[in-house]
């Protein structure tokens, strides 16, 4: 499940019990590819992890991003805490692996164990 958050309610992210993925983004000539990216990586991990999508405009308005130098930036909050930090852009695959290095346990996701992931080249 993918949704967009904005500076005003960022904080209640640290209030998120199990695990989320944060994708701070620019409206630039990635911007399409990058959402598509994390509507797959949405798709494959359903309801296991949610996905929310700050824009640029939103975060530097007020400088309210935490610690965010530059985008993409997509940060992984475990009960909300901040886990890991992935920068620069990201396709599918590297972002499957940030997650599963991060959170193995989803590695055993029902799309992984019934094959999908193996077709990425994950087992």
């Amino acid at each position: 499940m993918i949704m967009e958050i904005g500076v005003d309610n960022c904080e209640k992210l640290s209030q998120k019990s199990g695990a989320v993925l944060v994708a701070y983004l620019s409206y630039n000539g990635t911007y399409k590819q990058q959402l598509k990216t994390l509507i797959e990586v949405s798709e494959l991990f359903r309801e296991s992890l949610t996905i929310y999508v700050a824009h640029e405009t939103s975060f530097k308005a007020d400088g309210a991003a935490p610690g965010i130098a530059g985008t993409p930036t997509f940060i992984l909050l475990m009960d909300g805490e901040e886990e890991s930090r992935l920068l620069g852009e990201a396709d599918k695959g590297r972002l499957i692996k940030f997650i599963h290095h991060n959170v193995p346990e989803y590695a055993a996701e029902p799309a992984f164990r019934n094959g999908l992931g193996a077709q990425h080249g994950h087992k």
